[in-house]
């Protein structure tokens, strides 16, 4: 008998895979062009911790059963995500504010 994928999991898997291709490419270009002066492996580091977040959360979301629970788990995966992106992106632009501190000195007022 053969299995059917819920719609979340696809979707998970989807987004799991594009994941994993984001983060391949990620380590390349890291193990290409980081150095210790240029902040390349903060930035790796926290972009691994925002994908292990999103993950967690992509596969948290896959065990529901009706379409009732899809959609109510979607909605939730939706808004839980864009809070996950709202804080990264905070996180991010106070890592790169200190880079441009430090790199930039023509950028300090």
């Amino acid at each position: 008998m053969a299995t059917t994928q819920k719609p979340l999991e696809a979707f998970a898997a989807a987004q799991n895979q594009m994941i994993d291709m984001v983060m391949e490419n990620y380590d390349k270009f890291v193990d290409t062009f980081a150095t210790d002066e240029n902040g390349l492996r903060a930035g790796y580091a926290l972009s691994k911790e925002y994908f292990t977040k999103m993950r967690e959360l992509l596969n948290s979301m896959t065990t529901v059963d009706t379409p009732q629970a899809w959609t109510e788990a979607m909605m939730d995966v939706m808004q839980k995500s864009s809070d996950l992106n709202m804080e990264y992106s905070n996180k991010f632009m106070e890592m790169y504010k200190d880079f441009f501190n430090r790199f930039m000195p023509f950028n300090q007022n």
